[in-house]
């Protein structure tokens, strides 16, 4: 299994609330304090359960890929030793048919000897 794009898969699946931040100067502080009681008032229960349930369908994707990436790996083992096989079985048709063709011939020279 290929380890990092899936690895980059998974830290990127959880999604997490940032702080508010401010660079406004002298009263930055002030701003921050504001907004992060407003938001723990008015939005905070809301976007956690939507931040849950959005890092659930994260996890859920990041496995259903891992375990497509696993499949396609041991696909492309099989079709590697099936490509093997087949050229094994490619090397030995061509051994039997020139046997095949020497067999004729021995064939065809004896029936010839044979008529005369």
């Amino acid at each position: 299994m290929s380890t990092q794009p899936v690895d980059w898969l998974e830290t990127k699946a959880q999604v997490q609330e940032r702080p508010f931040e401010s660079h406004t100067p002298l009263i930055g502080p002030l701003i921050v304090r504001f907004r992060s009681a407003w938001n723990s008032v008015a939005t905070k229960w809301f976007v956690r359960a939507l931040v849950q349930q959005q890092n659930e369908f994260n996890a859920l994707v990041v496995h259903r890929l891992q375990d497509i990436d696993a499949r396609l790996i041991a696909q492309d083992h099989d079709a590697t030793l099936l490509r093997h096989d087949l050229a094994e079985l490619s090397a030995h048709l061509a051994q039997m048919t020139r046997l095949q063709e020497s067999i004729d011939q021995r064939l065809a020279r004896l029936e010839k000897t044979g008529r005369k």
